[in-house]
């Protein structure tokens, strides 16, 4: 039987789309200028479009691993983990799911505070980007705060797996169809 993906996943799934999109006709733009214009990207006004594509390409993988990918659809390393019969590998489950939650836990302060926070007290601008409408420059501090946002999410999803996991289910009826996380 085949889920339905909820509003919250399909809303990420639109919302990777626009980042995707954008990001493609920001490379289209600067084929266009290096080859067709012959106007170089470092020395000229479009060196904007290299740094609006490293944002996107950045925002795409936190984003995307914080709210469109399922635990199914990580890339995991289980050969070990097969090895073993179904109440020891949900033993494997909580562990590692515990861990996984405590690194992030542990290191997400550590984060904020040391590369996200100097950059929100130095305020320190993108040389490039501009912010549509008002011509600011826009903050690092906006382009990278998408990581504190994936480690918040990646701590909830592996306590709520964790706690599930030491309730009694087992570690592939958490994981969901492909793109799909499993009903609660």
């Amino acid at each position: 039987m085949t889920t339905k993906p909820s509003r919250l996943r399909r809303l990420a799934d639109d919302i990777l789309g626009l980042m995707m999109a954008v990001m493609f006709f920001t490379f289209i733009i600067q084929i266009v200028t290096r080859y067709l214009a012959k106007y170089q990207i470092g020395g000229g006004g479009f060196i904007w479009t290299a740094d609006l594509s490293t944002t996107c390409m950045v925002w795409i993988a936190f984003f995307g691993g914080a709210f469109a990918l399922s635990d199914r659809d990580h890339v995991k390393f289980d050969m070990f983990y097969n090895l073993f019969e179904p109440d020891r590998q949900r033993i494997m489950a909580i562990f590692t799911a515990i861990v996984i939650a405590a690194f992030f836990a542990w290191s997400l302060p550590a984060t904020i505070d040391s590369w996200l926070g100097q950059l929100y007290r130095w305020n320190k601008p993108n040389p490039t980007l501009k912010i549509p409408f008002t011509g600011d420059a826009v903050p690092m501090w906006w382009i990278y705060s998408i990581y504190a946002v994936f480690a918040a999410s990646v701590i909830v999803r592996y306590v709520w797996r964790a706690i599930k996991l030491m309730g009694g289910a087992k570690p592939h009826e958490l994981d969901g169809p492909h793109g799909e996380e499993p009903a609660a």
